[in-house]
Formats: C-alpha cells, structure tokens, sequence
C-alpha cells in the first residue's frame, strides 16, 4: 500500500524532524518520520512511549519511513543509552557490517579542517587511540558484509574516482574512502554466491538457459560474467525459464 493511503487511513502519522529536535536526536536538517499506529516489537514500544507518552503510536521496521537512515542510528543510540543502559556491547565494525571504509580522519570527506583539527589527522574517528583499518580487513575475518561503500554487487561499479577517470555521482569508487582492491574482492564473494546458485540450479534442472546470465564480459574476475559494462545498466539478471525460476526454493529444502 502506497504512503498516502496508509496515512490517509490513518495506520500511519506523520512526525517533522523538527518534534524530536529539543530531545537531541535528531538536527535540524533531518528528514521527516512517519511512525505506525500498531503495537509488536518491544524495542519500539518502550522507545516510542519514551519519546511521545503515546502508547498507540510505536516503532515499526515495516511501517518506519525516512529518507536518512542516520535517524534509525541515531534512534537505536538513545535507546541503548538511556532505556537500555549498559546492555549493549560495540562490535567491531570491520568485521560486522563490513563497509570496507575508511575508520580514519585521513580524508575528506571524514576529514575535514572546518571540523576536524589537524592533530588528530590518521586518528581513529572512534577516538579510540587503535582502530582496525576496514580498508584492508582479511574477508576471513568478515562476518557480515553491507554493500554500500563498495557500491552494490549488482551495479557492475569498478572504476576508481581516482581524479584521472571521467565520474559522475555515484558511478565510481570513492578512494578517498575505499581501497579498490578490497573492494573487487568484497564484490566478488557475492558474484561468487549467485555463481553457485546458477550452477546447482543448472544440474537440478539441466536448463541451459540458465547461462545467459554469465555471458557478460565486463571484469569477469570480478563480475564474473554477470556484467556487461561498468554500471547499473551493465548488470545480466540471472536467467532461465519460469519453471526452472520457481524452483529456486527446493534448492534450500
């Protein structure tokens, strides 16, 4: 169901930014929220109520819009801080949630003179006094990855905004923040996971087909074959007949 009809059926409310700003949550230029009228998760329940005393209005993932996902940071901070004090413990995040970027003031844009001084130049933007570098932790080492400073596996991204390649926003890898290298490997163990799936795919079914999806010739030691150019238009959906599709499934029974 589209926003508007959830607001307009009331299931949903709309919150300014500004609400939350005297709670110091939020700044002034964060986006709007909208918050569910339901009741599920405890979390939400006990975080709401604490910030608005509104027992039907509660946080919901589902029904939790925003268009700046610092918020839902900066929410789970408040709530381990002052509901949930000392229940928490800070994973390190080279090895969950893995960016691959850059933990460093080393470069803009996470160093920046207006608002960083000099002294602390190479410092761990932690303030611990040693922080891993995320821009070369050992994959072995990886638990979980986030596809985002890496760009996503599927939008064929491999060029390096190195100030010598022709960019636009968001077409190239920013090596300000990311080491390339790193980067490719990342990308590549997801290639490597649709790669899998195509192949046990193809013995359960001996569709063919199958193997469009790999003729692609763009980096293929990276992509391989799923990609045609650099780019979200140079991305080959996996391919095979509708029955063979529908069997994706059986694959994990």
């Amino acid at each position: 169901m589209r926003w508007w009809r959830l607001l307009r059926k009331g299931i949903i409310r709309r919150v300014g930014a500004k609400d939350l700003v005297g709670l110091g949550l939020v700044t002034e230029g964060m986006s709007e929220l909208w918050l569910c009228k339901d009741v599920s998760v405890t979390l939400s329940f006990t975080l709401i109520n604490t910030l608005f005393d509104e027992s039907n209005i509660i946080f919901q993932t589902p029904c939790f819009f925003h268009s700046n996902l610092s918020y839902s940071y900066e929410v789970v901070a408040y709530y381990y801080d002052h509901v949930r004090k000392d229940n928490a413990v800070e994973l390190n995040q080279c090895r969950h949630n893995h960016m691959g970027m850059d933990v460093r003031y080393r470069h803009p844009p996470n160093y920046t003179p207006r608002y960083v001084k000099k002294e602390f130049i190479g410092g761990c933007r932690n303030a611990l006094e040693y922080c891993e570098d995320c821009m070369v932790t050992d994959f072995e080492n990886i638990y979980s990855v986030h596809y985002t400073m890496c760009r996503k596996p599927w939008q064929c991204i491999a060029k390096p905004d190195d100030g010598i390649t022709d960019c636009k926003k968001g077409t190239c890898l920013d090596t300000n923040v990311v080491n390339v290298e790193h980067c490719y490997e990342v990308i590549k163990e997801w290639h490597k996971l649709r790669t899998e799936v195509e192949e046990e795919l193809l013995k359960m079914t001996g569709d063919e087909t199958i193997m469009e999806g790999q003729k692609g010739d763009y980096k293929n030691d990276i992509f391989m074959g799923h990609c045609n150019d650099d780019g979200n238009d140079g991305y080959l959906l996996m391919s095979g007949k509708d029955d063979t599709i529908k069997r994706v499934n059986d694959l994990y029974h």
